[in-house]
């Protein structure tokens, strides 16, 4: 049977002690229990504050989606926020006794849109320097009274286009004025007219400045050198004609001052009269003594023994003894992998100097076929390379040997010089 009184009885190891607690009370699950009778406390792992009177139990309302109503007077050690997020009412602010204490505001004070203007009923006093702005579609602010401004520690900043009416008069002493062009650059375009009203020309950055006037000396001074140049047709030189001026002197390049001639296309020349000649008068030139002399007698007695070597070519007898051959100086190696597709077995061009050595590789599984350019039209044009097999060709080239196989994943080795 359960306890059905209030207050839970514990025996302990010193004497008995009772719980609080009240028996079946109302509520859902509560008529057949005790439910314990507590005390509110608060505080961190360290401090316990009993709540009483004088020590309410501390509460922060965060937010709430419906309406939180507070009678009394709230109070705070520090600072807290009041915010209206309600589309309609305001919140109202106000001193102690509410309706004569004065709050001061430290903030900036802004505007809402479709808000009602703060009405201002006292004095107004502006101790710093203000800017006024003008809205779109806004009534003029009017001043009626106040304190004057003074140059000496006011200013005041005027934005947008300020129209002028009447006179105004500027000194040099203490007014200015800039003049833009009208590409918002500080240079002034300007045209120049004649008297006629025809525009002036210019040529980049000079004027150009017709002379008109006959009779009008001038003094140049000109360098030691002077070049003159004409790139629209031909330069015309001419002198007085009076021999006792100095005559124009005209001077190549070249170091003795010629002129170096030659033609974009072959020259016509034509020889009218018969040119013969007659070796007698060149050997009586030459005589049997002199350098022309012993250098053709020394031709003549070095080449005796060429048709001596034609004629042993003839009949074939010449012998041939090899003193030296030539090296190759380069190595070329490397790995080629044969497919379906006849292709070449390198595409280095570097010209060999003995040939190339091929060999199949020993994990071939089929054979592999070399030969040359024909290997891309027939299969049966190659020579056929086993496993391990290899072949030596006498080839200038890697690009003039071509390789085949009929199935995939074989390869060759080759090394050439």
């Amino acid at each position: 049977m359960p306890y059905t009184f209030d207050n839970i009885l514990i025996t302990t190891a010193t004497g008995d002690a009772y719980l609080a607690t009240d028996w079946g009370t109302s509520g859902t699950g509560f008529s057949l229990a005790h439910v314990p009778v507590n005390k509110i406390a608060y505080g961190d792992d360290s401090t316990t504050t009993r709540v009483t009177t004088s020590s309410p139990l501390p509460i922060y309302i965060y937010g709430s989606t419906g309406t939180v109503g507070i009678s009394g007077t709230i109070f705070g050690a520090g600072n807290f926020s009041v915010i209206n997020n309600g589309t309609t009412g305001f919140i109202r602010v106000g001193g102690t006794t509410f309706s004569t204490t004065l709050i001061g505001v430290t903030a900036t004070i802004q505007g809402i849109s479709g808000g009602t203007p703060v009405g201002i009923t006292g004095t107004i006093n502006i101790g710093n320097s203000i800017a006024i702005y003008g809205i779109s579609g806004g009534t003029a602010i009017g001043i009626t009274g106040g304190r004057r401004l003074s140059y000496t520690s006011d200013s005041v900043s005027v934005y947008g286009n300020v129209g002028i009416s009447g006179s105004l008069n500027l000194t040099e002493s203490t007014d200015s004025i800039r003049v833009y062009g009208h590409d918002g650059d500080e240079k002034i375009p300007t045209r120049l007219y004649g008297s006629d009203g025809t525009t002036l020309g210019v040529s980049g950055d000079a004027l150009k400045v017709a002379v008109t006037n006959a009779g009008f000396t001038f003094t140049v001074n000109l360098g030691a050198t002077v070049g003159v140049a004409n790139y629209g047709g031909g330069l015309m030189i001419k002198g007085t004609g009076i021999t006792s001026d100095s005559p124009v002197i005209v001077q190549g390049i070249a170091a003795d001052g010629s002129f170096e001639v030659t033609a974009t296309e072959a020259l016509p020349v034509n020889v009218e009269n018969d040119i013969s000649i007659d070796f007698t008068e060149i050997l009586a030139s030459i005589g049997i003594t002199g350098s022309i002399y012993t250098a053709l007698n020394s031709v003549k007695t070095n080449t005796a023994i060429i048709n001596t070597i034609n004629d042993k070519i003839s009949n074939g007898t010449v012998q041939v003894k090899v003193v030296d051959t030539t090296k190759p100086s380069t190595v070329l190696s490397g790995t080629k992998s044969v497919t379906l597709n006849t292709s070449q077995l390198s595409n280095t061009t570097t010209r060999l100097v003995s040939g190339v050595n091929i060999k199949a590789s020993l994990n071939n599984t089929g054979v592999v076929y070399v030969g040359g350019r024909n290997l891309l039209n027939a299969t049966s044009e190659g020579y056929p390379l086993e496993a391990g097999e290899s072949i030596f060709l006498e080839v200038s080239s890697l690009t003039s040997v071509y390789v085949r196989s009929e199935q995939t994943g074989l390869s060759v080795r080759y090394i050439a010089t």
